[in-house]
């Protein structure tokens, strides 16, 4: 945040600060090829706007992001937007921060009644206000949607957990009884059918694979895969 002190009088403007700003350079173009308001209000008014001109394509380009964000979320592609977006909403709270006292005090200055204050000139400063108070309402509309993309980012994980975890339980539901079957047919003890048997192998293969086979089918009645 850089610090814009004026001392204002009926015929002078003195303006101190402490480094060099962009919207005073297009300020000073504006009074040498433009026709601009000759009043001290209309040059703080003037001002003010220029401020939030030089504002206006970063709060573009942060809608911007968070329109492609949406678009990427929409796309089933995540990626790195966590980051990103947490990068977006903390860069629009800083410069909501900055925004919020300049809209402030544009509206106790345009209701002060003041002799270098004339009423065209409160009428700029109101202009300039709404503009400051616009910026800073687009600033917070970033931030809740940055909130909204993260808790869809978050929705989108969890539901991932989900299906991960269904798969993983309904791997070990069909695996969990051939282990059992697989387990008492290799015990050694007496009275184990085929054990003479030459196929006795492919018998309890295929008993596996019939179980196997009746779980998935039961499984799909019960949509869980």
């Amino acid at each position: 945040m850089i610090p814009l002190r004026f001392f204002v009088q009926d015929n002078r403007v003195i303006t101190v600060c402490g480094r060099q700003l962009k919207a005073t350079e297009d300020r000073v173009r504006q009074l040498q090829t433009q026709k601009v308001s000759p009043t001290p209000g209309g040059f703080v008014a003037g001002y003010a706007l220029a401020l939030s001109e030089r504002m206006a394509p970063t709060i573009t380009d942060l809608n911007e992001q968070v329109d492609a964000l949406e678009e990427m979320l929409d796309a089933d592609k995540s990626g790195n937007a966590r980051s990103q977006v947490s990068e977006l909403r903390r860069d629009a709270i800083v410069l909501r921060r900055y925004l919020a006292p300049q809209r402030d005090a544009l509206n106790m200055l345009s209701a002060q009644s003041l002799d270098w204050i004339s009423p065209d000139d409160q009428l700029r400063l109101r202009d300039s206000a709404d503009q400051a108070a616009r910026i800073t309402e687009e600033l917070e509309a970033v931030r809740e949607r940055c909130a909204i993309v993260k808790d869809q980012l978050t929705d989108m994980r969890a539901e991932e957990m989900n299906r991960n975890m269904m798969i993983l339980s309904v791997v070990a539901a069909i695996f969990l009884p051939l282990g059992l079957i697989s387990g008492m047919m290799g015990i050694n003890v007496g009275g184990m059918p085929w054990v003479g048997s030459s196929l006795g192998f492919w018998y309890v293969s295929a008993v596996v694979v019939g179980i196997g086979i009746i779980q998935l089918f039961i499984f799909r009645l019960m949509k869980w895969i």
